[in-house]
């Protein structure tokens, strides 16, 4: 991919590339990153975690969400406030959701955890480079939510780890000073940066 392309050029980009892989290759290519991710020290030693409710080109992420349940961890999802950035609610399988306008899937309900709280947080994404930024589908929300880990002295444990398809990885991304980096990127293949 040339690197010269601005951000939404390579967010559409990555969305075609994303929307055409097999749909068996995204099953096991899911599997494999949720697989790697339960052997990491961060998720093993998180007691709070935040994922995405994917859509449908996206990781699946439901079964690392069953894998926490399972481990007694408390399971965060996201969900959209006025001013552009996310409130995380807990939820469980009795959980009921709304569709908000973006077309993604939200909480009704749950008890709210601030974003300074989360141990990890599995960020969804649409292209990543070597550096550990990444372009998401262009509101924000994460970057605005997480402004507080920018800077060497941020005295937070919160980590963001992107989850992506290795294909949808890019050289370079021009960053921009809002931008906040992710800890660790996984794919099938394991760490990608």
């Amino acid at each position: 991919m040339i690197i010269e392309n601005s951000k939404s050029e390579l967010r559409k980009i990555g969305k075609n590339i994303r929307s055409k892989i097999d749909p068996f290759l995204r099953e096991k290519y899911s599997h494999e990153i949720n697989q790697y991710i339960c052997t990491t020290d961060y998720f093993l030693n998180a007691e709070n975690i935040s994922f995405y409710l994917p859509m449908k080109d996206e990781v699946d992420v439901w079964p690392l969400i069953e894998k926490s349940w399972k481990l007694n961890k408390n399971v965060f999802v996201p969900s959209i406030r006025n001013n552009a950035t996310l409130n995380f609610h807990k939820i469980n399988r009795n959980t009921e959701y709304i569709t908000n306008n973006l077309g993604l899937n939200e909480p009704i309900n749950g008890e709210r955890k601030s974003p300074t709280d989360l141990d990890v947080v599995i960020t969804p994404l649409v292209v990543f480079d070597n550096y550990g930024n990444r372009i998401g589908m262009g509101g924000g929300y994460y970057d605005k939510t997480f402004a507080f880990l920018n800077g060497s002295n941020a005295p937070f444990k919160t980590k963001l780890i992107g989850v992506s398809f290795a294909c949808q990885k890019v050289k370079n991304i021009k960053k921009d000073s809002w931008d906040v980096n992710l800890f660790q990127v996984i794919t099938e293949k394991g760490p990608a940066y």
